[in-house]
């Protein structure tokens, strides 16, 4: 760890200083295409993970740091905020900012032993072939597609698509969809990757997939979240792994339960931006805490960011992939979820050194993703369509939400205790103690409406009874309604 920066002579530890003495740390590029609040956010993470910002060193005002370093106020302020949002730094009313205290990171281990063969994976979903109604969960809003763009850009490449573009197309996907992601990722999403550690596959299932057949031998010892993310857990369970449910706490992931279980997992499979389904965000400590784990164990770890750009206090938060130091990371992200589930596009950033093997074990799994909707994408990444796209379901999710719980609390507040949800597609409904939700959920589909238990995401867990309420893909105007039946439903089960 490098040493952290001395105090100035006759200045008690914990004082301030001035700007010049944090912005010697802090080297911006104007030339740079990275903009200048990444860039200072950035560097701030490495000082405070290196040591170089010592836990509990306040720090200078924003205003005196942007006169230093000749930025806006505002663009430290933007960072400060994010970087206490994640845990580097601690606001103190009063007293300033202050260097929180964090687990230290672990140091770059040799990567986890590769597997020379993977196994078949036998998991896979009900197929929903239907309409999405009110109010299922995990489906955005389809009805605010942009279908006249994407037709357009369809065309262009139909209308140009040549022999390269009706064939098997190559393996791992199209180099500009693989450029375009990389570069998504690094901007929003805090990866670390360049476009050779990209796959694309025909959506999150496949990834799954792809890396249980890599990884997993029959009976090897993996890590789940309890209650957690059922497509996932049942790849990996199809391929034989031991499942060893692990329960959560308030900072997400619990290791220390996971320990007492089983000390020395061959994978772990995490959904830390949004745990799937309660909602919970790692913490950063529990984040290193976990990469601790993969060193110490040579584990893998699996992460899956289903829905983080859906963030509705904040910045999305960045990746645990981007913490990852020793290549145990396997990042799993979907278009389903921003885009439309149909266009079946995922993809996979593997550590370098899994380039080769998982794209070996692909080729056995499939001879290609069709490329010219991977075409389209691109165009539609790297056009500036996607985080446009982004930024409009956004809001319109949270307009969504907000009429949802303004809806439920008036028809159904006695009954069903709800919380905004700061991400994601879904929020939790908690039902009274000892109702059965599942019977609930079951008598909801006769009558028209789609809320899942939140008892069929669990298996040692007990949970309080909850329904999973999807709000993006339902249009305002069939909020009421579908809230109308729901409540009929409950005043017929529950009283």
């Amino acid at each position: 760890m490098a040493t952290p920066l001395p105090e100035p002579p006759g200045r008690p530890p914990g004082e301030p200083g001035d700007g010049d003495e944090l912005a010697a740390i802090v080297t911006l590029d104007r030339d740079s295409d990275l903009p200048i609040y990444r860039q200072l956010d950035a560097q701030l993470r490495a000082a405070v993970l290196s040591g170089r910002l010592a836990p509990g060193r306040r720090l200078p005002s924003s205003r005196v740091l942007a006169k230093a370093l000749g930025v806006s106020r505002l663009t430290v302020q933007t960072v400060f905020e994010q970087l206490i949002a994640e845990g580097y730094l601690k606001a103190e009313v009063g007293s300033g900012t202050f260097v929180a205290e964090i687990a230290a990171p672990p140091p770059a281990p040799a990567a986890p032993r590769l597997l020379p063969r993977g196994r078949t994976g036998s998991g896979e979903g009900p197929a929903r072939g239907d309409a999405a109604r009110a109010f299922r969960p995990g489906v955005p809003a389809l009805d605010l597609f942009p279908m006249r763009l994407w037709s357009r850009l369809w065309s262009r490449h139909l209308k140009s698509a040549g022999p390269e573009m009706l064939g098997y197309g190559p393996p791992g996907g199209l180099p500009p969809l693989k450029r375009a992601i990389a570069g998504y990722l690094r901007e929003a999403r805090g990866v670390v990757c360049e476009p050779e550690q990209v796959i694309v596959v025909a959506g999150a299932q496949e990834a799954f997939c792809l890396a249980a057949w890599c990884l997993i031998e029959p009976e090897d010892a993996v890590w789940v979240e309890d209650p957690g993310h059922i497509a996932g857990r049942d790849a990996l369970d199809g391929a034989g792994a031991r499942i060893v449910p692990v329960p959560l706490d308030a900072a997400g992931l619990d290791i220390a339960a996971g320990r007492r279980r089983v000390a020395r997992p061959k994978l772990v499979f995490v959904t830390p931006a949004h745990q799937h389904p309660l909602g919970v965000t790692m913490t950063l400590s529990r984040r290193l805490e976990l990469l601790a784990l993969a060193r110490e164990a040579g584990a893998w770890i699996l992460e899956d960011d289903y829905d983080s750009e859906f963030r509705y206090v904040g910045r999305p938060l960045s990746a645990l992939q981007g913490l990852d130091q020793g290549g145990s990371v396997i990042y799993v992200g979907t278009f389903s979820k921003v885009l439309f589930p149909s266009l079946r596009l995922g993809y996979l950033v593997v550590p370098p050194e899994l380039v080769e093997p998982f794209g070996s074990v692909h080729s056995l799994i499939t001879l290609g993703t069709p490329s010219l909707p991977q075409a389209v994408l691109a165009d539609f990444i790297a056009e500036g369509h996607f985080t446009a796209h982004i930024r409009r379901m956004r809001a319109a999710n949270a307009e969504r939400q907000a009429l949802l719980l303004e809806a439920l609390g008036s028809s159904l507040g006695d009954i069903l205790e709800t919380r905004p949800a700061e991400s994601g597609l879904h929020l939790l409904g908690w039902l009274p103690e000892g109702s059965d939700d599942r019977a609930i959920s079951r008598a909801a589909v006769r009558d028209g409406v789609e809320v899942l238990p939140l008892s069929h995401f669990c298996l040692e867990s007990r949970q309080r009874p909850a329904l999973l309420m999807g709000f993006a893909c339902v249009p305002p105007a069939d909020i009421g309604p579908g809230v109308e039946a729901l409540a009929r439903v409950l005043r017929r089960t529950i009283g």
